[in-house]
Formats: structure tokens, C-alpha cells, sequence
């Protein structure tokens, strides 16, 4: 295979090999799709694995990482969802439940990626269910309303 792909000469730079590699996966794509696809699919699931070695090693040096990592999103430290936490009395902001620190989640506008405050998974997972609009909760609540009427005239 090899020899009939015309890559021209490799350089001994970083970029004449980095353009040889890109030419050569260019002509196996066109020429072997097949053998691209599962030279890509090796190639993909070694890396997988580099990257799955590097966190367990970062998690043991810092099991912190995964939280702070997580919060970085929002904007906060472990810190200031630690102060959030103290302000909602660790409780949920909508059910009130009381709730360790690692169990409240961050809950934020998707549209504005502002932080709203801290839920539990429950209610945090039923904003999402109903894609944070609130005339869908408003439906939802008069459909449970409804039927408790239902339930308890019988």
C-alpha cells in the first residue's frame, strides 16, 4: 500500500512530518476507506486509553480534580459552591431537601450560562426534562393537579 501512495519525500521537521501523516491518511481515506476506518479506530482507542491512564494518575495526586474541573464550567471554585451551599442552609433551591455538598448540582440558565443556585439531582434533572421553560412546568403542575382532583373526588 505504501508504495503506491505518492507522498512526496518525509522532512526531518515536526511539520514535514505532520504534513506527511496528513497525506497519508488523506490518500488511505480515498484510496481504502476500510483499512482508514479501522486504522482510525485503533489509533482512537489507544489514545482512549492514554487519556484514561493520565486521569486515574491525576485523580490519585488530586481527587479534587473532577469537581473543580466540573465547577470551572459555571465560573466557580469548590470554594464559592461551598458558599452557595452555606446560603441555601444545604438545601435544594426548589424541593428544600437537605443535601451534602457533592450531592447539590449546579443549576444554570443554558441560554445566558448564568448560575441560578444549587439543586438536588432530582429537580435538577426535571428542569432539564422540561428544557428550563416555564410555562411547560406551569402545564405539568396543573396536569398533576388535576389528576389528584381526579383521584380524590372518586
Amino acid at each position: 500500500m505504501e508504495g503506491s501512495l505518492n507522498l512526496g519525500t518525509k522532512q526531518n521537521s515536526k511539520e514535514g512530518r505532520a504534513e506527511y501523516a496528513r497525506k497519508y491518511r488523506q490518500q488511505l481515506r480515498d484510496n481504502e476507506p476500510e483499512k482508514y476506518r479501522e486504522k482510525m479506530r485503533l489509533m482512537n482507542l489507544k489514545r482512549s486509553d492514554k487519556v484514561k491512564d493520565w486521569r486515574k494518575k491525576k485523580l490519585i495526586e488530586n481527587p479534587e480534580m473532577d469537581r473543580e474541573a466540573h465547577l470551572r464550567r459555571y465560573g466557580l471554585s469548590l470554594a464559592e459552591k461551598s458558599q452557595m451551599a452555606s446560603r441555601q442552609n444545604g438545601r435544594c433551591a426548589i424541593c428544600s431537601n437537605l443535601t451534602d455538598l457533592d450531592s447539590l448540582e449546579v443549576d444554570h440558565d443554558h441560554v445566558s450560562g448564568l448560575v441560578r443556585g444549587l439543586l438536588c439531582r432530582e429537580c435538577n434533572r426535571g428542569l432539564g426534562h422540561f428544557r428550563d421553560n416555564p410555562d411547560s412546568l406551569d402545564k405539568a403542575a396543573g396536569y398533576i393537579r388535576r389528576s389528584l382532583n381526579i383521584i380524590f373526588s372518586k
